[in-house]
């Protein structure tokens, strides 16, 4: 498809494996991702979401 990519296609751009791109996917990262079948359809101009570290918290600061 025109104007898309496929998650082999974005996982060589941003230098991660298929699966990491797959998590952002599944995460809700990925804005404008669209399944088709059991593949799915990557915007060419997505950018790479932030990777988060498992178990970090925001930080609150405490007024005092």
């Amino acid at each position: 498809m025109k104007g898309y990519l496929s998650v082999k296609e974005v996982a060589r751009k941003w230098k991660v494996s298929g699966r990491w791109v797959n998590q952002y996917i599944q995460e809700g990262r990925v804005p404008g991702a669209e399944r088709f079948g059991r593949s799915w359809a990557i915007p060419e101009g997505v950018e790479k979401p932030e990777r988060q570290r498992p178990g970090a918290k925001k930080r609150i600061q405490a007024d005092g």
